[in-house]
C-alpha cells in the first residue's frame, strides 16, 4: 500500500496553501484549512498540526521545512498556547474554523434583546439597609 503525504506549500506571500488534489481532499474530509478558487488556504497552528500529528510536508521553493526549521521562522507571541488549544480541541474531534472565515451575516434581527425595564428605588425603610466597603 502506497502511503500518501499532505504536501504544503510555502508561497512568496507568506501564506501556507495546498493545490494537488489528496492534500486538498484530505483537508477537505478533515475540516482543516479554508477553501478558495483551485487550493486550500492554512493557517500557521493548522501547518503545525498537520506537520506534527500527520506527517505533512512543507515546501518552500522545492525545499522542504522541517519542524523546527518551522518554529524558528513562523513562530510569534502566544503562538505555541494557540498551537496547543488547537491540537487540544482538534484531538477532542471539535471543527475549529477562524473568525475571519465564518461568513457574517444579517438576518434582519439585532443580537441584543431589550426587556422592558422599570426604574428600580429603593424602598424608605428603616429595615433596609446597604452597606458599602469603603476601603
Amino acid at each position: 500500500m502506497i502511503e500518501r503525504t499532505i504536501k504544503i506549500n510555502l508561497e512568496k506571500d507568506g501564506n501556507f496553501y495546498c493545490f494537488d488534489d489528496f492534500s486538498k481532499e484530505e483537508l477537505r474530509k478533515s475540516f482543516i484549512g479554508k477553501l478558495e478558487k483551485n487550493y486550500i488556504k492554512l493557517e500557521k497552528e493548522e501547518v503545525l498540526y498537520l506537520m506534527e500529528i500527520r506527517n505533512a510536508q512543507v515546501f518552500e521553493a522545492n525545499r522542504s521545512i522541517t519542524i523546527n526549521d518551522f518554529l524558528k521562522r513562523f513562530s510569534y507571541d502566544r503562538f505555541f498556547e494557540r498551537y496547543l488549544t488547537y491540537r487540544d480541541w482538534k484531538m477532542r474531534g471539535l471543527f475549529i474554523t477562524y473568525p475571519e472565515r465564518v461568513l457574517k451575516k444579517n438576518f434582519g434581527k439585532s443580537p441584543i434583546k431589550n426587556y422592558p425595564a422599570q426604574k428600580f428605588e429603593i424602598p424608605e425603610n428603616e429595615k433596609v439597609k446597604i452597606f458599602y466597603d469603603l476601603k
